[in-house]
């Protein structure tokens, strides 16, 4: 490890007017050295912090990155034969190695220090390129250059292309794989969505078209049909092909980062013998602002470049050997005004987002972006990723300067292969790192989500990023408690019960359910607990009761009444105290007897005679 202090210098601040929506924008930025070891280190790819890059200074080629925030230089690959064509995604870095006299694919692990072979064929593979877990690279095993793909966590290797032509210069950015295609007898961009198996061109043209690049939602490449070079982008979600440099102007290499498209560009004559050739310079174009700016202006050349985020990495000559070079930059329309309660509407594909300030004091750019979700925390287990395809994690971010709360609403409705009017959608959350310890909290604000207009709104002091989830609510019913009566006579202390079983739902899935078992209950109240259990192992549970009373025999009706004849009704114990019947009691119990003694009188009579 090497330690390496970064030389920077301003060398950009514009303001400039364009004939687009916004009335102005701000393009500024600063530009730093990064490498200055007299040997040559070329051909920069850079991922949020950490930057590769090929470096001569060992005799042969091997594969280096630097960290932005340590400012530490690191060695990834040494030994015999050349490692080159780096790339990097997260804390993964990838690299052709040339050390066994033909092409292969490896890849490092930046926190485990730990390096895989990927291909062992003894035929080449070459030019990886990474996303999150996937990897993918050129293959010649069958003859001709294949697309092939391998997902680091299962370690399982697919071919993606059979035709018989070749398939070259892949690039990856979540599901969509991107290629040179030279099935048509010329190089057209193809592109294949893994989620859905298609495969489809993105340019069908007469005319060469090459290094082709993605992210989120955006594929860039470099077409050669008038022998200069023209760099143009197309939008998946729309088919919508758009040209970005003028005619006539030589340019290459485009590479894109969320709304922005970077390519080299020749702005001149030759300066001089090799290594001066024309002037190549670095130029971004903002999808947004439709506006166009240069990155160098540095009289040597900058080429051999990559972008991400608002951070550019080049290689540039200008010392007499080649170096890497950063560019950090702020490209603006001030979206964001100085006021209270400043609202900034935005849209990501069909992604609606509002970002309320509370206050904003110094003005800038409020962004939002689509970012693979492999990159932010995953979420706890009592919530999962909010079932659209893919799941929506934006990062946002803003150049303003605010004070106060930031209310963040998104507006999902109308995004395609995101389900609304489902269960899920009723404990919809967004999360967010609201307490900065790596975990992510629901930030709802109250009466959020609102399932009607298919919006969800959160409040928090900070920006960064956000993502669709639901918590996983699990329910249970328990049944309603019983009662169970034993003869106090028959000695038996208690009574034998099956207890019927609970009702649960779960939206995570249900794993469990802990029903009481049969068993014997004691005279009295005994307490069951239920639980259900999903499977993220979120549980809950409920309580009922089974009660036990004992019941003596039945000991008759109306007290004192004679049994021996029907006691009427109006029976009461104050008449009997009384020693009379109310008259209408007398009148019946006097109608009762009447036959009785006409019996006893009509027998006396026969007797007598």
């Amino acid at each position: 490890m090497k330690a390496n202090a970064l030389s920077g210098m301003l060398i950009l601040s514009i303001a400039a007017l364009l004939a687009v929506p916004a009335s102005a924008y701000q393009f500024e930025g600063t530009e730093t050295q990064v490498t200055t070891d007299p040997d040559d280190q070329y051909d920069p790819h850079i991922s949020g912090t950490i930057m590769t890059y090929t470096d001569r200074r060992n005799a042969d080629a091997d594969i280096y990155y630097f960290d932005i925030e340590t400012g530490t230089e690191h060695q990834v690959s040494s030994g015999g034969g050349d490692q080159v064509f780096g790339g990097v995604s997260g804390r993964r870095i990838v690299y052709t190695d040339y050390g066994t006299g033909n092409a292969d694919v490896y890849v490092y692990d930046i926190d485990s220090e730990t390096t895989i072979q990927i291909s062992d064929d003894p035929s080449h593979q070459l030019m990886p390129a990474i996303s999150g877990d996937l990897m993918v690279w050129e293959d010649l095993r069958n003859g001709n250059f294949d697309i092939y793909l391998i997902d680091l966590v299962s370690m399982e290797k697919v071919r993606l292309t059979d035709d018989p032509a070749h398939q070259r210069r892949p690039a990856i950015c979540g599901d969509i794989v991107v290629w040179e295609d030279w099935r048509n007898g010329n190089s057209d961009i193809f592109m294949k969505d893994l989620s859905s198996g298609v495969v489809s061109p993105v340019t069908e043209a007469a005319t060469y078209d090459s290094r082709p690049d993605v992210d989120g939602d955006i594929v860039t490449w470099v077409s050669n049909g008038t022998g200069t070079g023209n760099i143009s982008f197309y939008r998946i979600s729309t088919g919508e092909t758009v040209l970005i440099n003028p005619a006539g102007v030589a340019s290459g290499n485009p590479s894109v980062s969320g709304d922005y498209v970077t390519y080299e560009r020749d702005d001149g004559e030759p300066l001089g013998p090799p290594p001066h050739n024309y002037d190549s310079n670095i130029w971004i174009y903002s999808i947004s602002l439709q506006a166009t700016e240069q990155v160098t202006i540095d009289p040597a050349d900058q080429y051999l470049h990559d972008i991400s985020g608002n951070r550019i990495v080049y290689t540039d000559n200008r010392n007499d050997n080649l170096d890497i070079y950063m560019f950090e930059f702020i490209f603006t329309s001030d979206n964001t005004q100085v006021g209270t309660d400043v609202a900034v509407d935005l849209t990501v594909n069909d992604l609606q987002i509002t970002v309320t300030f509370d206050e904003v004091t110094g003005g800038g750019e409020t962004t939002a972006t689509l970012i693979d979700c492999v990159f932010v925390p995953p979420p706890p287990s009592e919530f999962v990723l909010f079932p659209c395809a893919p799941p929506i994690c934006i990062d946002i971010t803003t150049t303003a300067q605010f004070t106060g709360n930031v209310q963040v609403c998104i507006m999902y409705g109308d995004v395609a292969n995101c389900p609304v009017g489902i269960p899920a959608e009723d404990n919809m959350e967004i999360l967010h790192d609201e307490d900065l310890d790596g975990f992510p909290d629901g930030i709802n604000d109250p009466g959020y989500p609102d399932t009607v207009n298919h919006e969800v709104c959160g409040t928090t002091t900070h920006l960064s990023p956000f993502y669709l989830a639901y918590a996983c609510e699990v329910s249970i019913q328990c049944p309603d408690p019983v009662t169970l009566e034993i003869d106090s006579g028959a000695g038996q202390g208690g009574a034998d019960f099956d207890p019927p079983p609970a009702e649960a739902e779960a939206l995570c899935g249900l794993a469990s359910v802990t029903d009481p078992e049969a068993q014997f209950f004691p005279v009295g109240a005994t307490t069951l607990t239920y639980e259900a259990t999903d499977e993220n192992g979120n549980n809950a549970v409920c309580t009922t009761s089974v009660t036990v009373v004992e019941t003596a025999p039945p000991t008759g009706g109306c007290g004192g009444c004679n049994r021996t004849y029907p006691i009427p009704p109006t029976c009461s114990t104050t008449d009997r105290s009384t020693g009379s019947w109310p008259w209408p009691t007398a009148v019946v119990f006097l109608l009762l007897l009447l036959p009785v003694a006409f019996n006893r009188l009509l027998g006396r009579r026969r007797r007598q005679e």
